[in-house]
């Protein structure tokens, strides 16, 4: 019954399938495994996903989260096996902070211990500044102290040493902040929730979120970068991975499986998204190797192997064109640190140009005492 449903609708076929996984989860497994022929491919993809979901649901139910047997964590080379990762505290750690939230979406904003100025900015920003404040935001730590620091003020915070994610302690700090951050994405995704990336420089102003909801049917939706080169020079525009959402769907497992499958091997994440893309042989629309990014003022949309990209223009999240008289206008302050001096100090006065540095200089003495919360914010802002 579930093999002949495949020609018919997934509707049909998801509801079947429904039916069977209360009763016979192998009957559901021995659909999921099965080949179809190539013209019902992207729809058999979907329906894959879709009991997927509903095995783990169920699954979840009662032993907690499950992951499939084809998963992999993106740019091996530099990370242990499987196995070994997903053994580590900090799993367990995230999925009783994804039990926590409301709905299926969450923000993600990621720091070390250099940048612990920079963050709490960005905290202030996101929980005070836009209208309607960010929601289920989770700060990613890559130091101890920073964790504990932030969790007795009352914030979710999940840390990561980059040693239970790489196998290579030797990389630059830089490249290890960028390959947790992608692994802890990839899992996020797996399991069944929405999320946006954001750097801790790119200071929400407004809240993103029925931006985002103007794009639905787009996988990843992203901003306008300029890197890696190589994609910038041949595609005129390339996704900038400082604000990010990716949709937990199937094609963004397609998505995350071939980026675990390239063979060029990099550090940074957004080569690393890029780089994917061109796997997936992605079209930009309306945009050309000779245009100039800052010239475009829409949303330009990408299309490539089972993925739909959006990319906000800089009208919206400034990078290279930050400028004091449209900060009314951005949805994010974003402004690029030029040449190779990003230091803590570079990105603050970065946000004062923008005036989008909140934090008060004297944090440290007014972080004093038992204030948690939105209340410690707007004490130290």
């Amino acid at each position: 019954m579930l093999r002949r449903c495949l020609s018919t609708s997934t509707v049909k076929c998801c509801f079947a399938a429904a039916i069977v996984l209360s009763t016979n989860v192998f009957v559901v497994k021995y659909l999921m495994d099965s080949k179809p022929s190539s013209f019902i491919e992207d729809q058999h993809r979907d329906i894959k996903y879709s009991v997927g979901r509903l095995l783990k649901e169920k699954a979840a139910s009662t032993s907690g989260f499950v992951i499939a047997d084809y998963f992999r964590f993106p740019q091996p080379k530099y990370c242990h096996s499987e196995k070994t990762i997903l053994h580590a505290k900090w799993v367990s750690n995230l999925q009783a902070i994804l039990s926590s939230i409301e709905g299926n979406q969450l923000s993600l904003v990621t720091s070390s211990k250099e940048h612990t100025s920079v963050l709490l900015n960005w905290l202030i920003a996101a929980h005070l500044i836009p209208a309607t404040p960010l929601h289920n935001i989770v700060v990613l730590s890559l130091d101890i102290g920073l964790h504990h620091f932030l969790i007795q003020h009352g914030i979710k915070c999940l840390f990561v040493h980059p040693s239970q994610i790489m196998r290579n302690s030797h990389i630059q700090v830089f490249s290890q902040v960028h390959l947790v951050r992608l692994a802890v994405l990839r899992l996020i995704n797996h399991y069944g929730y929405d999320v946006v990336n954001y750097d801790c420089d790119a200071i929400p102003l407004k809240n993103l979120g029925p931006v985002f909801d103007i794009y639905e049917d787009a996988d990843i939706v992203g901003t306008f970068g300029k890197g890696p080169l190589t994609l910038y020079e041949k595609w005129g525009v390339t996704l900038n991975t400082g604000v990010m959402l990716l949709r937990s769907n199937s094609r963004t497992e397609y998505f995350w499986q071939t980026m675990s499958s390239l063979s060029r091997q990099v550090t940074d994440d957004q080569n690393s998204v890029n780089f994917a893309f061109e796997k997936l042989g992605i079209k930009w629309r309306d945009v050309y190797a000779t245009s100039l990014i800052e010239d475009i003022h829409d949303t330009v949309y990408g299309y490539g192997t089972h993925l739909k990209v959006a990319l906000l223009s800089f009208d919206l999240v400034c990078r290279q064109t930050c400028t004091i008289s449209k900060r009314e206008d951005y949805y994010v302050w974003h402004a690029m640190a030029i040449g190779v001096n990003r230091t803590v100090e570079r990105k603050q006065s970065q946000a004062a140009v923008g005036q989008a540095w909140f934090l008060n200089p004297n944090w440290e003495d007014l972080s004093r005492g038992n204030v948690r919360g939105k209340e410690w914010l707007q004490k130290i802002a």
